[in-house]
């Protein structure tokens, strides 16, 4: 086995993070940070990353009103009128009005069908987008850019990374230590490119304040100088109006 330097080493930890290295890389990147607790604790910030990913994009549910647009979909029940008179007329009634209340349940089952197999395929369709943009995260822990982020003056506590490839729209955000917020109140993120500002995400954190985004950019992460968040109210603002409190450079020429 030839030796492998610090640097090669730091290399391949992003992509021994989610399993991706040879059996000879797995063992020397093993062996390597049993000694190196830097990388140690590199590795396990890229494992905690993708550990996240995998829960990052919930699967989305069937709205409540489905059950409603089904039922609107269903032909309307037809009342027959029967003339009134002897025996023989009331006799054909049951004869007429059956035939009709089976038709009308078969059309209604027909639609129902239809409407729950294109429920289905939407979801599974979602599915595959949700398994494609996670495969295509998990790729940029390996060979993405690694930007550290910073709490502001009224989140000193808070930080995060994001996961960057200057030729895609898509990266990684993840924060955690962030303040608790108000209710009717989120958080936004926002690209910042010269004096323009792109909405990135709206986000509201459960629990612990700790929370990965996959984030989908108008335009490719390279055009963009910085990034802010601000506390905003639910639903997103179409510019920022609230206090900033996690900040961070995407260029090394950006200003703050």
């Amino acid at each position: 086995m030839t030796d492998i330097t610090h640097e090669e080493i730091r290399d391949l930890i992003p992509a021994y993070a989610i399993g991706a290295t040879d059996p000879e890389e797995t063992e020397r990147v093993e062996a390597h940070l049993r000694e190196c607790a830097a990388c140690r604790a590199l590795a396990e910030e890229y494992a905690r990353l993708a550990d996240d990913l995998l829960y990052t994009i919930p699967l989305v549910n069937a709205p409540a009103t489905v059950e409603e647009r089904l039922m609107a979909q269903l032909p309307p029940l037809q009342p027959q009128r029967i003339p009134q008179g002897g025996r023989t007329q009331r006799a054909d009634r049951g004869r007429f009005l059956f035939p009709r209340l089976r038709t009308w349940a078969t059309v209604a089952a027909v639609v129902l069908i239809l409407a729950i197999n294109g429920i289905w395929l939407a979801r599974v369709q979602k599915m595959e987008e949700q398994v494609t943009l996670q495969a295509t995260a998990l790729a940029y822990l390996v060979d993405g850019e690694k930007i550290p982020l910073n709490g502001d003056a009224t989140a000193p506590d808070a930080r995060g990374v994001i996961v960057v490839r200057p030729d895609s729209n898509i990266a990684i955000l993840h924060l955690d230590h962030l303040p608790p917020l108000p209710e009717g109140k989120a958080y936004q993120v926002w690209l910042i490119r010269g004096n323009e500002r792109d909405s990135g995400a709206v986000f509201r954190p459960q629990g612990d304040q700790e929370i990965t985004l996959i984030i989908r950019a108008p335009r490719p992460l390279g055009e963009y100088d910085a990034l802010g968040i601000t506390v905003e109210p639910e639903g997103g603002s179409p510019g920022p109006t609230g206090p900033r409190v996690i900040k961070g450079r995407l260029k090394h020429t950006a200003t703050s």
